[in-house]
């Protein structure tokens, strides 16, 4: 069995948005990734999707059930349709995606 990396992307933040608006707005674009690679390959033994935020505040509200502003709304709906993502924590130290910046 073996793992690895089989897509990454990447964006320009907008201004005027906060840390955890962007983890999620970044939490959006990891469904939509995965879900571009889910059906790419399938067929082939792919059994796990992880997605990792660095922003316990996006995390919160993409594992949660609370009532949100339009913007945290309209992102939120779309995340846990794709519930076989497994959501994770990873601290900023750790966040490979966060040496760019």
């Amino acid at each position: 069995m073996s793992q690895g990396l089989v897509a990454a992307k990447s964006r320009l933040a907008k201004k005027g948005l906060t840390i955890p608006r962007l983890e999620l707005v970044s939490g959006q674009m990891v469904a939509r990734l995965t879900e571009n690679i889910r059906v790419a390959l399938k067929g082939l033994p792919a059994r796990n999707y992880y997605g990792w935020l660095d922003s316990t505040v996006a995390l919160y509200w993409i594992k949660g059930k609370g009532s949100y502003k339009q913007f945290v709304s309209n992102r939120v709906a779309d995340i846990p349709s794709k519930n076989y993502i497994t959501w994770g924590h990873m601290g900023t130290a750790e966040n490979a995606a966060d040496l760019g910046s």
